[in-house]
């Protein structure tokens, strides 16, 4: 039989020793699977924008510093919750011995501590 263009042309079915057809090789982009991007964030992996400022200053209008970028929130809130957790002993301990210095103290770690707080709420709302 000749072969004409545009047709297939029926070849002989071979079998191996077993009886079975033979293996087919599938071509690469058929046979591995694309991985998905992994681009959702959880809780886990959600980090600190960097944009929350602590101020100082009449007005609140000198900025002390910012909280950097890249923070685990996790680890942002767990940070914040130490700070509060000073800023309560200090006030106890200020109010206790009428110290106005931990008391000043006090007042530095709970702003500190909402500043950090602030940055990783914002971060978990991204």
């Amino acid at each position: 039989m000749a072969a004409v263009p545009g047709r297939l042309v029926p070849t002989e079915f071979s079998l191996n020793a077993l009886g079975f057809p033979p293996r087919v090789q599938l071509p690469p982009f058929l046979w591995k699977r694309k991985r998905r991007s992994t681009s959702i964030q959880t809780d886990e992996t959600k980090t600190t924008p960097g944009v929350t400022y602590f101020y100082q200053g009449e007005g609140q209008t000198h900025p002390l510093f910012r909280i950097a970028e890249g923070i685990p929130c996790r680890s942002a809130r767990e940070q914040a919750s130490e700070l509060m957790g000073y800023a309560r002993d200090l006030s106890l301990t200020g109010l206790m011995d009428g110290d106005q210095q931990m008391m000043w103290a006090s007042h530095y770690f709970a702003a500190m501590a909402k500043a950090l707080l602030d940055d990783a709420e914002l971060g978990l709302m991204r």
